[in-house]
């Protein structure tokens, strides 16, 4: 709608553009009894006559009415009684979208954090209301002025409990943040569905604004979020660790019942991990940084590297070298001159290797005390008399293979004497030991610093690769080994007369099938409903180290269809609001036998029609008329 022919909608006077969506635009607009700005979002007048449009908008409407959260925009007002002004009022936000601030570049991801936690507490409050948002992403994320996150445009949101709006043949919603089971068009989508969108949300946040999944076509995009393949987020942006991305990982997971169940488990996640960063007061952090992004960015780096140094003393202290080492590599990413950061790698890099030292000397005088032993008792059993002697007279020189002249030469009598024990403590002392010890010469550029200490810690990280390989290694074989194992998948469907036929073989219900791992097509056959169509489903087989797996499906009635004719009205089943006249309404059907409904017509002139115990079949049709 061009700005030039709007000066008005409603009481409303229209001051400025200021968004512009796939549906509609957004103005900012003045409230002059209440004389208030307000956000006025205008449906396009060619989807102003468009019927499916109108009550997509009224939905959100309708949603959001019901809603009532910090992090929500408030509704003041809504009209669709126009056929060429559709317009929502709502709660005017200070401030941009979420996109726009990541294209600007947010590189530390606890300030992506930040506000990932005002999305999730919206989320959360509007699944206690039983409302799933379904298109959770950057553009639809306003960040305000005063800190406060706001997640808008519920216009595709499903109300558990009511039937869903769906549009044949499309898929409604933006498919780089869709879940798998959303784009695979299952109808009992619950909060799950928000999860997944908020993990992708929590990926381009920390990567700096890249998608998990990304391709050149819409077809290739779906492809990839049904494989579940995307590019390690460390890769992308090194300041993410590894609880952070197994947060995230735990969000994109394509098996839902693998995935967070809720969304304030996600909440909690990742309140502990901003908690052990020092952020506690989210709205406050977002506060500064949009007031002065550098000088925020510099003091949180400072409070940050001393948290990691206190951190990684700890985990020194408790022999976890692998998360001390985490911690100096987070530091001179932010602080790549500290020399306090490289010392500790040194410490431990040197750690590694006198253990190392430690394994290998060990083992070389076990080997010797097996072999001595040896040597002393063949000896006692052939020359028991010599032995004897031995014992008794004075004892042998003893020669120390790969040891010195003067310690392999010495008698236990002449150890006592004090020119003998000098001369082996002078030795003792390893003067390339202690020169080790030295500080490394560097240059006085920082890159220097961090280049020596990246070097000689390429030996540790070596030592502590070695373990997670081989764990890495064994799992890969024993996952090789069942991944073509059959499974044994425990089929059942509801209601119990439903056949169960895969790749055309037919199972009874339940039953238990042996299946190699892969994907199958199921069909679901209804003998005593001779009107209802075959439900095609699918199967997804997974290797399993238990060999057991199970799956339970669900018959769909195809829906019976009611008609009623009449001059203008509204039509009710069960005194449930099910339509208007003379049009074709679905009325979903749970049980293959006859239903009787109540259908009652109330015209717009007040007059009432009601049918008692009409019989309602599946894939039926029901022609009523009222004049």
């Amino acid at each position: 709608m061009p700005k030039q022919s709007l000066d008005s909608v409603g009481k409303y006077t229209i001051i400025e553009e200021i968004g512009q969506g796939g549906m509609s635009v957004v103005y900012r607009g003045r409230d002059s009894r209440l004389e208030r700005d307000v956000a006025i979002k205008v449906l396009h007048p060619h989807l102003a006559r468009d019927p499916d449009s109108r009550e997509r908008f009224a939905r959100e409407a309708r949603a959001v009415a019901r809603l009532a959260h910090r992090n929500i925009p408030e509704v003041h007002d809504f009209s669709s009684t126009d056929d060429d002004f559709t317009y929502l009022v709502s709660e005017l936000i200070e401030g941009g979208p979420l996109a726009s601030h990541i294209r600007e570049g947010i590189w530390l991801p606890e300030v992506g954090m930040m506000m990932a936690l005002g999305v999730a507490d919206a989320l959360m409050h509007a699944h206690e209301h039983n409302v799933i948002h379904r298109d959770v992403k950057p553009e639809n994320i306003l960040v305000g002025t005063d800190g406060v996150v706001k997640l808008t445009d519920f216009g595709i949101a499903h109300i558990i409990g009511l039937e869903s709006m769906t549009i044949t043949g499309t898929l409604v919603g933006s498919p780089a943040h869709m879940a798998p089971e959303q784009i695979e068009g299952l109808k009992d989508l619950d909060e799950r569905v928000d999860v997944w969108a908020l993990g992708t949300v929590l990926y381009v946040l920390s990567t700096k604004g890249a998608l998990p999944f990304d391709a050149s076509t819409p077809h290739g995009v779906l492809k990839r979020i049904l494989d579940g393949k995307y590019e390690d987020p460390r890769r992308l942006n090194p300041h993410v660790d590894g609880h952070l991305r197994s947060i995230i990982a735990r969000c994109l997971t394509v098996d839902r019942t693998e995935r967070f169940q809720t969304v304030s488990a996600v909440r909690n996640e990742l309140v502990e991990w901003l908690q052990a960063r020092g952020i506690e007061d989210c709205e406050g952090g977002i506060r500064e940084w949009m007031d002065d992004a550098v000088g925020f960015e510099r003091r949180f780096c400072d409070q940050l590297v001393q948290r990691l140094h206190h951190s990684a003393k700890m985990w020194v202290a408790e022999g976890d070298a692998h998360s001390a080492l985490g911690a100096y590599g987070r530091i001179l990413l932010l602080r790549d001159d500290d020399l306090q950061a490289l010392e500790g790698i040194r410490r431990l890099n040197r750690g590694f290797q006198i253990r190392r030292l430690v394994r290998v000397a060990g083992g070389a005088i076990l080997a010797g005390v097996v072999i001595g032993v040896l040597v002393v008792a063949g000896v006692a059993l052939f020359s028991q008399e010599q032995a004897t002697t031995a014992v008794v007279g004075s004892a042998q020189p003893v020669a120390v293979e790969g040891g010195s002249d003067t310690a392999s030469s010495l008698m236990p009598s002449d150890i006592g004497s004090s020119e003998e024990t000098s001369i082996l403590l002078d030795r003792a002392k390893r003067p390339d030991v202690v020169s080790s010890r030295e500080p490394i010469r560097l240059g006085a550029k920082p890159g220097r610093r961090v280049g020596a200490s990246l070097a000689e810690w390429s030996s540790t990280a070596k030592l502590m690769m070695r373990k997670h390989l081989a764990q890495a290694e064994r799992k890969e074989a024993r996952f090789r080994a069942v991944e073509q194992r059959p499974v044994s998948v425990r089929l059942s469907a509801y209601p119990l007369p439903v056949k169960i036929v895969i790749n055309g073989r037919a199972y009874g219900n339940p039953s238990t099938a042996k299946l190699r791992p892969g994907t199958y097509s199921v069909t679901l056959e209804h003998p005593s409903c001779g009107s209802c169509a075959p439900v095609k489903e699918r199967l997804v087989v997974r290797p399993s180290l238990t060999g057991k797996d199970k799956r339970n499906f669900i018959f769909r009635y195809k829906p019976s269809q009611l008609r009623v004719s009449c001059p203008g009205g509204k039509v009710f089943v069960n005194k449930k609001l099910k339509g208007k006249c003379n049009q074709f309404i679905k009325v979903q059907s749970f049980n293959h036998k006859p239903t009787a409904r109540e259908v009652m017509v109330r015209l717009d002139d007040g007059r009432t029609r009601v049918w008692k115990n009409r019989l309602f079949r599946p894939g039926g049709r029901i022609q009523l008329s009222f004049r």
